[in-house]
């Protein structure tokens, strides 16, 4: 998954990029700075406690900051990493004062970059709404769906708060519209505003157009992130005690993978241990091209077990011996924390 961190010049993208990356870069730059960032889970932990794989591989996300300011101005267009985003994280500068006395500017800059992504979403609606007159399909199921999808933006509520089915979105796979991409934003604080509540001004206008929001105090936890070689307990006892509760980079995690509404299945042995992330309500054969078409296109079965039943009985054998290892087929719906292994024939 990448993440995109988005937001005006000088409201603290690079602090926030170091602080979930546990990095060093500088802000003001015109390059884009690019880290990767592991997912914690405990389940990893344990399978490889169990097998003692010669390799493990948890899920990934990549942040990229791209540099100076990523908001649209005139006679510019927003910047093409967007398209590339699974997330698109909107930092908002409120470190200036108390978050209380600035909640209006808050909500103009969240409101105002949403805004920014509609524009362009709605722009691209109306010049295939053109094609399709042209090409005689304007009584069309397309353009039907275009015309509820441009009357919500006109209306300048996002895509993302649109009521259609993933098959209703079938026809735009070829599409980017910016502002269907899920989007957290993070309200970088003063120190002495950490443990303040979110005003409900802010809550309401993001919960209003389908946007996660965060507050921390992005230098604070960049400061915390250097001190990266210090026992995990250590440095979460000094975050407790200027009163911060979760770093910022367990956070920013945990909020991305919900919001992108993933599970992860997991293949598990003395070779490796491995997560592999794919959507909510997936089937198994799903699951089988997430690792390689081949298993996909021979996919007999799947031997399914959960990592509490694994651990409980030390291995597959162990499982199947005790009924709790199953065959299921193409159709079964994989759940979190399954642990698979394909049958398949090719």
């Amino acid at each position: 998954m990448k993440a995109v961190l988005a937001g005006a010049a000088g409201v603290g993208k690079s602090t926030l990029f170091n602080a979930l990356t546990e990095s060093t870069a500088k802000g003001g730059r015109t390059g884009a700075s690019v880290g990767t960032v592991l997912l914690p889970d405990r389940r990893i932990d344990q399978l490889v406690e169990l097998y003692e794989p010669r390799k493990i591989t948890p899920i990934e996300y990549q942040i990229v900051d791209p540099g100076m300011s990523t908001r649209a101005s005139k006679g510019s267009g927003l910047p093409e990493i967007y398209r590339e985003a699974g997330l698109l994280v909107l930092v908002i500068g409120a470190f200036a004062g108390p978050l209380a006395d600035g909640t209006d500017e808050v909500v103009s800059e969240l409101c105002g970059f949403d805004d920014d992504l509609i524009l362009h979403d709605l722009a691209q609606v109306e010049r295939r709404q053109e094609r399709l007159v042209k090409e005689g399909k304007a009584k069309s199921r397309e353009a039907d769906i275009l015309g509820r999808l441009r009357a919500l933006l006109e209306d300048g509520r996002p895509a993302r708060t649109a009521d259609l089915s993933e098959e209703d979105w079938l026809p735009f796979a070829s599409f980017v519209f910016l502002s269907r991409t899920p989007m957290l934003a993070v309200i970088n604080i003063a120190e002495s505003d950490v443990a303040a509540a979110l005003p409900n001004a802010i809550r309401d206008a993001a919960g209003h157009r389908k946007i996660a929001v965060i507050c921390l105090c992005a230098e604070l936890e960049a400061e915390l992130a250097e001190l990266a070689e210090l026992p995990a307990q250590e440095r979460a006892e000094m975050a407790a005690g200027v009163g911060i509760e979760e770093l910022a980079k367990s956070r920013f995690l945990t909020t991305a993978y919900r919001m992108l509404d993933r599970i992860c299945f997991l293949t598990a042995g003395e070779d490796e241990v491995r997560a592999w992330p794919i959507r909510r309500g997936a089937t198994a054969l799903e699951a089988a091209g997430k690792i390689h078409s081949d298993i996909q296109r021979g996919f007999i079965r799947a031997e399914v077990t959960s990592v509490e039943d694994l651990l409980a009985h030390g291995d597959e054998a162990g499982c199947r011996k005790a009924g709790v290892l199953r065959l299921e087929g193409k159709e079964y719906v994989v759940k979190d924390g399954d642990v698979i292994n394909f049958r398949f024939a090719v």
